[in-house]
């Protein structure tokens, strides 16, 4: 076990020189057959062991068949198992296959450059219309690429004709509770879904969001560098704070996860204002339903999100790497959940600076 840590972190170390993220692995959905084959792998395999098996068997029939040509018709299907099975050195959910052929070849073909016109963007296409490729246009609107054509009123709409509502929700660390405090925060939860509006269609997401501590970090600098009356170890402690800070910060892993209430409405061209409104009254709804699931310490706490806050959603959706660059820092209204992993690596960290940093 100690070892491992210690390869974690000088992979750690080498990625930050890099300056490489650390992205979570994504939950592997594959259904395995037997060791690491997959079902999927022997799907994409199957056509070359039939080419193998069609050219050995011609052979046979004309009197021809050798091992040697055995072996030789059956080696391309060996050759696309191999790369199935070798996984990423990081991300050991993804083959050699994928990373290293598919996604290159997809970055290489797919489209890089896009526009945004002025108006209301083109309606979705009819599934008719999409077969015509021959008569698509050369270039390409941003709005058609991501399927939402506005933001405004609080909402985002779909290139389908749905208005779309983001509830941000708190939430309740429950790995650090006992177990009657997560029994009833459970029996809450299943209240909750049983109470609410069968009229409501709701869609729960947690997202994991970069956050970038410059402001963070400058905000204290400052502070710490206007207190006159901080004696030698005070000013030992306020260095080594903003030390560890820089080096969350250069680590480039630091995120959080929110949870998201999604709610959503179609419309047609006229009832465009009055699904608005119901769609508010509906998110209104749920924001009383999330704050009166929990009473007390553990009370949640919901709002509805902005034009501002759901183009910085977005954008972090569509390109991590660089909204961990340019999102700026900004105290969230919601406390900070951690594991309790987390707890205990921040408590040894800090013991650590305790009794090798202060003097």
């Amino acid at each position: 076990m100690k070892h491992s840590i210690v390869d974690a972190m000088n992979r750690k170390e080498k990625m930050k020189e890099e300056g490489k993220v650390d992205l979570p692995l994504a939950i592997d959905t594959k259904k395995y057959v037997i060791w690491k084959i997959a079902w999927r792998d022997v799907f994409i395999t199957l056509p070359f062991a039939i080419f193998g098996g069609l050219v050995v068997g011609t052979l046979y029939m004309l009197g021809e068949y050798k091992l040697d040509y055995a072996i030789l018709a059956f080696s391309p299907m060996c050759f696309v198992l191999t790369f199935l099975l070798i996984p990423h050195p990081v991300r050991k959910n993804l083959s050699f296959l994928e990373y290293r052929v598919i996604w290159k070849a997809q970055y290489k073909w797919r489209k890089k450059q896009f526009f945004y016109t002025k108006g209301e963007g083109k309606m979705a296409q009819k599934w008719w219309q999409k077969l015509m490729w021959w008569r698509k246009q050369k270039e390409q609107d941003i709005r058609e690429v991501l399927g939402i054509r506005n933001i405004y009123n609080d909402c985002y709409e779909t290139m389908e004709d749905t208005l779309v509502k983001v509830i941000e929700v708190s939430s309740v660390n429950l790995s650090l509770l006992h177990a009657e405090d997560k029994k009833r925060i459970y029996g809450s939860y299943e209240t909750f879904l049983n109470e609410k509006p069968r009229e409501i269609d709701i869609q729960i997401a947690r997202i994991s969001q970069p956050v970038n501590l410059k402001s963070y970090y400058n905000m204290y600098k400052e502070k710490f560098d206007g207190d006159v009356t901080a004696d030698h170890a005070k000013r030992c402690m306020q260095k080594g704070y903003l030390q560890h800070i820089e080096q969350i910060q250069k680590s480039k892993n630091m995120v959080t996860q929110k949870r998201y209430i999604i709610i959503s409405k179609k419309f047609s061209e006229g009832s465009k204002e009055k699904v608005l409104q119901e769609l508010k009254n509906q998110a209104d709804v749920m924001k009383q339903l999330v704050e009166n699931m929990l009473t007390g310490y553990y009370k949640l706490s919901a709002q509805t999100l902005n034009n501002d806050e759901l183009f910085r959603l977005m954008y972090t959706c569509i390109d991590y790497e660089n909204a961990q660059v340019n999102t700026s820092f900004q105290a969230s209204a919601f406390p900070m959940s951690i594991g309790e992993q987390t707890k205990r690596e921040e408590r040894e960290r800090w013991e650590a600076d305790m009794q090798y940093k202060i003097t």
